[in-house]
């Protein structure tokens, strides 16, 4: 998803302030939810595109956006892994960093409710 929408480079020339206004994409809060996260995904990168903020010379500009639109849980796993003092590693790309968030919230949860469900069964 994130190659499809933001993994090209636009032409910036067009990007002026007088543009139209787009809205903010909402706030993710560390949901384990696959539905809630892919549509806080997909909003994010549907903005970064309009806005133009594409391409890899904008990856670090990216990773600057995040956390304007996470909270709770979610930022502090952003504060602490990707922009604290005792950060995981020293160079993050912004796939990276969106797929250390469904890592950390969804991929576990996901996993866990597809185990539950399977086990519940009754043949």
């Amino acid at each position: 998803m994130i190659d499809e929408k933001v993994a090209v480079l636009h032409d910036h020339s067009t990007n002026t302030k007088g543009g139209p206004r787009v809205p903010t994409p909402p706030s993710y809060n560390g949901e384990g939810d696959t539905e809630v996260y892919e549509r806080w995904l997909s909003t994010l990168l549907r903005w970064l595109h309009v806005n133009k903020i594409c391409g890899a010379e904008y990856d670090e500009e990216c990773i600057v956006y995040v956390p304007m639109y996470l909270e709770g849980d979610a930022l502090s796993w952003f504060n602490d892994s990707i922009d604290g003092f005792h950060h995981q590693q020293e160079y993050w790309t912004f796939k990276e960093v969106i797929t250390g968030l469904y890592d950390h919230f969804v991929f576990r949860t996901a996993t866990r409710d597809a185990s539950d469900k399977f086990w519940s069964m009754a043949f």
